[in-house]
């Protein structure tokens, strides 16, 4: 954005383009949608009098050979200058058996952050907050066995925030005791490879059968299968692509959880 109620839209140039069009409106809303031309050939243009802290969408179109084409697909944006967390440098750790720590690069506009998250098949969001000047969080009071779910946006300070960033999964890992010898077993679950396009292979290391679920990032099932095989391979090539949860269950209970990146 310009400002808080500013924004500045640009887009590739077409051949042949005599003018541009952008109309938008509120994102999710039956408003009339307000039309603006970018004045000849520009390939951007100013959209002022916006809503603060508001998501809006769009779309433009051409003017070629004296006639308009079609409008592009649907974008959106955010008016708030403040920045939303970069996702892809969240660092995840574990301190204990029902803790993460989300750590994520520092933004200077920052005052603290705020972190939502849930548990994968529920549907209320926990919000907590960073302290002061912290670029990371510690959650306790987790689900072993479960894979839950994260978004993190930025406090601006005098009320202003970022927008959340998509969302994230963790798992927080079963510790699994071998009784023989007191020690911890190593996985009981191999995926590989990962990332994958159009075969994911599992490897157990336990016998019998097991119940194979596969989630997206929102929790829907997509994938679910009793295996009696140590070693199988699943066909993901009907998958979109992104991330998946896989969850191996025993006798109806979480044995592990692991994630995995669709190509």
């Amino acid at each position: 954005p310009v400002t808080n109620t500013e924004m500045l839209v640009g887009w590739d140039a077409l051949p042949d383009a005599q003018n541009y069009q952008v109309r938008y409106r509120l994102n999710n809303t039956f408003d009339p949608f307000t039309v603006v031309g970018a004045g000849g050939p520009n390939t951007s243009v100013n959209l002022t009098g916006l809503d603060d802290f508001r998501v809006y969408e769009y779309r433009v179109r051409a003017k070629c050979n004296g006639e308009w084409g079609n409008y592009s697909s649907v974008q959106r944006f955010f008016t708030s200058t403040c920045p939303t967390p970069d996702l892809g440098s969240v660092a995840i750790n574990y301190p204990g058996p029902d803790k993460v720590k989300l750590t994520w690069n520092p933004l200077s506009e920052a005052v603290r952050y705020q972190i939502r998250y849930r548990q994968i098949g529920t549907s209320s969001w926990t919000t907590i907050g960073s302290a002061p000047g912290n670029n990371f969080k510690t959650i306790a009071g987790l689900t072993p066995g479960a894979t839950y779910q994260y978004r993190i946006r930025t406090d601006c300070g005098g009320g202003t925030f970022s927008q959340y960033t998509d969302i994230s999964t963790f798992t927080i890992w079963l510790e699994r005791e071998n009784h023989k010898n007191n020690h911890v077993l190593e996985s009981e679950l191999d995926i590989f490879p990962n990332p994958a396009s159009d075969v994911l292979n599992i490897q157990l290391h336990i016998d019998g059968e097991t119940q194979i679920i596969i989630r997206d990032i929102n929790g829907k099932v997509v994938l679910s299968k009793i295996i009696s095989n140590r070693i199988h391979q699943f066909n993901i090539n009907q998958l979109s692509q992104g991330q998946y949860v896989l969850q191996c269950l025993v006798n109806g209970k979480t044995l592990e959880t692991k994630r995995f990146v669709k190509l």
